[in-house]
């Protein structure tokens, strides 16, 4: 009876075993479940999902103060804000015989007095690019000088100024029914509410959704994890040449103890790398295996082209010229960065518009004088590509030599050309052609009749 208990005792303990065996391989296996599910989170390829974080890194990569990525981000932003707004705008007349003489040089001074030239409208089209937003603030000042149409000074003025979100925390307020309509602006610090009415402001958002107006995505957002990778690619390709590239001289003997009298012979000459060796054995320069900084460089150039890709910007603007096989190559990229900025300009244009409508009210208001007309004139933001220049050469002109088209037509097709101007200007050369002939026709028959 006893060596029965005994046995069954031995099996109820191997059975325990088996049991606590089996569980310890669940759980290892739970751990391994769960380590998997929590590499898969930390391992990401957007280490930036919230706007708020999103710009401040575009912001201190911008400025030269992040860890990764300064290089390529300055570069792209000053890219695409130089081919956005930096050649400027054109300021369009669209009364014919000058009727909108008043408004075109009223905007003129508007521009000139706010800093809204070329260098002063790619400075916006840049914090824009930075922050994918832009909120202009319209503020009467009595003191600005400007000159009118008939080349007097007068005084007061409206200023612009840009209000960036990093510095305020704005939220925009639309209508309930009209996600479209900015109705105020407003933040608030250090207990300082502000509220911009609808008529102080004009905002406009880049990227994003359109129907979440505090909500915008910079164009650069998407790859700013892509720029810190090729950062951090070109660092690895730095640490492996201060370590390795420089080759190690050494010496072959056949002996330890060859070795060791050869090692004190160049130290009492006091040999350094440049003077004459004369010595026994093999001399020979070790340097290690570099096939690694291969893929290192295959993962820079396809970085480059993401990034490229994703913002527009030609691999040759990235600092990788070697790229682009020919000059057709070239010439597609550029075409690239046109075609990826054309939303921008768009944008902006309608921006520049607004702007300029709501100062001539505020100055309206102000000087209660006869009304400028916002209508009599536009800001018109061209950029034409040379494979525009190409069609409006061998097309567009060939055309209209053969009569095929008008020459207003032909005026239209041709950047920064003002077609009203235009049409004023060869009115009154048929004028002055006109009168010298009826002159010319005069003086002729005076002559005859003496």
């Amino acid at each position: 009876m006893g060596l029965f208990n005994n046995k069954l005792k031995k099996e109820v303990q191997e059975l325990k075993e088996v049991v606590n065996e089996q569980k310890r391989e669940i759980m290892f296996l739970v751990d391994d479940i769960l380590t998997i599910k929590s590499s898969s989170k930390s391992y990401i390829g957007n280490n930036y999902q919230s706007y708020d974080e999103a710009v401040k890194e575009i912001d201190k990569k911008y400025r030269g103060k992040a860890d990764w990525g300064v290089l390529l981000t300055g570069n792209i932003i000053d890219v695409r804000s130089a081919f956005i707004l930096g050649q400027g705008v054109n300021i369009l007349n669209t009364k014919k015989k000058g009727d909108g003489k008043r408004e075109e040089q009223w905007v003129k001074e508007f521009m000139r007095v706010n800093g809204l030239t070329a260098g002063g409208l790619q400075e916006l089209a840049k914090e824009a690019e930075i922050e994918g937003r832009f909120l202009g603030w319209l503020i009467w000042d009595d003191e600005i000088e400007w000159e009118n149409e008939k080349g007097e000074k007068e005084k007061g003025m409206v200023k612009l100024r840009y209000v960036s979100w990093l510095s305020k925390g704005y939220k925009v307020i639309t209508d309930n029914k009209d996600y479209m309509k900015y109705l105020e602006v407003r933040w608030n610090i250090n207990g300082e509410n502000v509220v911009l009415k609808e008529n102080e402001f004009v905002y406009r958002g880049f990227g994003g959704r359109i129907s979440k107006p505090n909500e915008p995505a910079p164009k650069i957002w998407k790859c700013l994890t892509q720029i810190e990778n090729l950062d951090k690619a070109l660092r690895d390709f730095r640490e492996i040449n201060n370590l390795f590239a420089s080759p190690t001289p050494h010496i072959e003997v056949e002996s330890e103890d060859a070795a060791r009298r050869l090692n004190e012979r160049i130290k009492k000459i006091n040999w350094r790398v440049k003077k004459l060796l004369v010595h026994t054995g093999k001399f020979k320069y070790e340097t290690p295996d570099m096939s690694g900084l291969v893929g290192l460089e295959k993962e820079v150039i396809m970085l480059a082209k993401f990034i490229s890709g994703t913002t527009g910007v030609p691999v040759h603007f990235l600092g990788l010229p070697d790229l682009m096989s020919n000059r057709a190559t070239a010439d597609n990229l550029m075409e690239l960065v046109w075609a990826s900025t054309v939303k921008e300009r768009e944008i902006w244009e309608g921006a520049l518009n607004e702007v300029v409508e709501k100062a001539m009210m505020l100055y309206n208001e102000k000087k209660k004088r006869t009304p400028l007309v916002k209508s009599n004139v536009y800001i018109d933001i061209q950029n034409i590509t040379e494979a525009q220049w190409k069609h409006l050469k061998d097309v567009i002109l060939p055309l209209f030599v053969a009569g095929g088209v008008s020459k207003e037509f032909l005026w239209e097709q041709i950047p920064g050309l003002d077609v009203q101007i235009e049409k004023q200007r060869e009115e009154e050369m048929d004028m002055k052609i006109i009168e010298e002939f009826k002159r010319n026709t005069v003086n002729k028959e005076k002559f005859k009749g003496d």
